[in-house]
């Protein structure tokens, strides 16, 4: 089994992996001391592992870009190299031996492999595996996965960005398409209420078997919701974002593949988090209301995400709880804030003694269909033309 992957893999700085399949003992002792300091994050040792079968489905499973696998013969080599070549998640393989003989260098190069490396693993080991970091990584940069990414953020606690998210991910799962919810808010983490959905499992746990995920393990840690929405809960404890920075990103481009839209609550507020995880977001929406301190806080929320890796173009301005008369016109909120407003939600009272109930999305209502028209504007996908109800979600949120 692939091990090794825990708090400490969260701080790697490293984007493309490795794995060893090394059985000489002293041969796999040098090569992983020398791959310590390689610029890849190592997932962990299948040297014990039985056969072929069992590497390659190993392998499936973890994924990992690099496959450092011993030379113990020619033929033996080649039967496991196409054997990996044609299963799922075929990496690149680099062979290792003891010598430099020419006749075995050849005979791995012909099987398939990407680099032959033998002791002493110095400088050019490390080269070597720079390279094929750098190969991997434009790799995984031109086969984009398909999913759309959308984060929602809050300016400041109370403006709905939850409301919307919810609403966004129903409007999703209604036009059909395939739709996480996420839950990265883990000071609050109030989306799977909102939802209706039950897990035992949050997101701490996926984050904990992220070594091994594959489709299977996913869909028994991943909860369903209303209308058959997928969602992901937030941690029960609060979490600690610096040592889980890299397993989020890495999560977000598994669930990419995964589905065909993911939709993020980030929260409220200028986080660490946000500022991260914005590059990995192909739309944010800044969720605010029209009064004086939201308005603030979304002021500073547009500078930060403007010098973070996020363009203007991708940020989404979204008023939320609006007045028939709001105290400031659209166009002056757009000087205020120097962002176009991409969208409003209306004032939406709930029931006459003002209680607050918490109830699945409500796209039929007027404040439901304001946020499925923005979320329609967002996606490309129609939006329904049901007449809107009178009724509240749960008084806009967060």
């Amino acid at each position: 089994m692939v091990g090794g992957v825990g708090e400490d893999a969260g701080e790697m700085e490293y984007g493309s992996t490795a794995a060893i399949a090394i059985r000489d003992p002293q041969l796999r002792e040098q090569l992983w001391a020398a791959a310590q300091g390689a610029p890849v994050q190592l997932l962990g040792d299948l040297s014990e592992l039985g056969d072929t079968e069992e590497l390659c489905a190993e392998i499936g499973r973890a994924r990992p870009d690099i496959l450092l696998m011993e030379l113990t013969g020619p033929a033996e080599f080649a039967d496991a190299a196409r054997a990996l070549k044609a299963g799922a998640g075929a990496p690149r393989i680099v062979a290792v031996d003891r010598s430099a003989d020419p006749e075995r260098i050849l005979a791995a190069m012909r099987a398939g492999a990407s680099e032959y490396l033998y002791p002493p693993f110095g400088r050019e080991f490390s080269e070597a595996l720079a390279r094929l970091a750098a190969e991997c990584s434009q790799e995984h940069e031109a086969r984009r996965p398909a999913g759309v990414a959308i984060g929602c953020v809050s300016a400041k606690g109370g403006c709905g960005a939850t409301t919307f998210a919810c609403h966004a991910a129903a409007f999703l799962r209604r036009a059909r398409k395939e739709t996480l919810l996420a839950d990265f808010d883990w000071s609050a983490g109030m989306a799977a209420v909102y939802a209706q959905a039950n897990s035992r499992y949050t997101l701490a746990d996926a984050l904990g078997s992220l070594h091994r995920i594959d489709l299977t393990l996913w869909k028994a840690l991943v909860a369903t919701g209303h209308d058959g929405l997928h969602v992901m809960p937030a941690p029960r404890d609060p979490m600690e974002y610096t040592a889980n920075q890299r397993g989020l990103q890495s999560l977000l481009r598994f669930w990419r593949t995964q589905y065909e839209f993911t939709v993020v609550d980030l929260g409220s507020g200028v986080t660490t988090a946000l500022l991260d995880l914005a590059p990995e977001l192909d739309q944010i929406a800044v969720v605010t209301t029209a009064e004086a301190p939201a308005l603030r806080a979304a002021s500073q929320m547009l500078r930060a995400l403007g010098k973070a890796d996020c363009g203007r173009n991708r940020v989404r301005l979204v008023v939320n709880r609006a007045l028939r008369r709001p105290p400031f016109p659209a166009a002056e909120l757009e000087r205020l804030l120097d962002c176009p407003v991409y969208g409003s939600v209306p004032l939406e009272c709930g029931s006459p003694d003002d209680t607050v109930e918490i109830r699945p999305p409500q796209l039929e209502s007027a404040m439901g269909a304001g946020m499925a028209a923005i979320a329609s504007r967002m996606t490309g996908l129609p939006a329904e033309t049901r007449k809107p109800r009178k009724l509240a979600f749960f008084g806009g949120g967060r």
